[in-house]
């Protein structure tokens, strides 16, 4: 098995070269009720187990079951806990997973706004660490949710699109480098796929790129990248295949 998907509040990418005997994912949930937001991490557990030895053809009934590991800010400090959010993405490779952008109301003043910073969560056998990665802004992508989050090769992180205000969408592409860990972009002169009168213009630095979206997919295959769908500017819907 090649890719554990899982859907919810956040996307959930697992990365995995073999079909393993047990398989976990992990989902980072935010609940609002009555105006008072939750966020939860829970870890899904599937097993398949080969009853004896002398059935060849036949295994038992998967065994699926939700566990809620206990969670800690790194250095104890609160800065390093993701508040509540929708509309992110949380990407695993190994025990470590990423968890990027996505839509919050303030603190304050319950106003939803987009968010651009990167969470990592690390994650032991017996208990999760949080842990906030610091970058100035000009070292990030722009604040965004319900864009697209793609593993490749084991180690980076493809951001692409996604939604910067309700009627603003991304076009452009950044690259999370899980071992330096650092924000990477394919074209440093790409615009981000919108200008200030609103509306979405075909790049002129980077031809072929796909039209601004957000809510679209992105399937990863070798070392080419699909995007099909997902919502335009203005909320308009999109059929193409990039």
């Amino acid at each position: 098995m090649r890719l554990f998907s899982g859907s919810g509040s956040g996307s959930l990418r697992y990365s995995s070269t073999s079909a393993p005997r047990a398989l976990f994912g992990y989902n980072y949930r935010s609940t609002c009720t009555a105006g008072t937001c939750t966020y939860d991490t829970y870890q899904l557990e599937y097993r398949r187990y080969v009853p004896s030895a002398l059935v060849l053809l036949s295994m038992s009934s998967p065994k699926i079951r939700w566990n809620k590991p206990r969670c800690h800010p790194s250095d104890s400090e609160t800065k390093n806990v993701p508040c509540a959010r929708s509309g992110h993405t949380l990407s695993v490779i190994g025990n470590t997973g990423f968890l990027f952008g996505g839509l919050s109301a303030g603190l304050h003043d319950k106003i939803a706004r987009p968010l651009n910073e990167l969470h990592i969560l690390k994650m032991g056998s017996s208990e999760f660490e949080w842990c906030l990665l610091e970058l100035a802004d000009g070292q990030k992508p722009l604040a965004r949710w319900r864009h697209s989050a793609s593993i490749y090769d084991g180690t980076q992180i493809i951001i692409f699109g996604g939604y910067y205000t309700a009627s603003l969408r991304l076009s452009d592409v950044w690259v999370f480098d899980t071992v330096a860990m650092e924000w990477q972009q394919p074209h440093f002169d790409q615009d981000p796929g919108f200008i200030a009168n609103g509306s979405h213009p075909a790049s002129s630095t980077w031809p072929g790129l796909p039209a601004p979206r957000g809510g679209h997919s992105a399937t990863l295959i070798g070392h080419s990248m699909f995007i099909f769908g997902g919502y335009g500017g203005h909320g308009y819907a999109r059929r193409d295949l990039d």
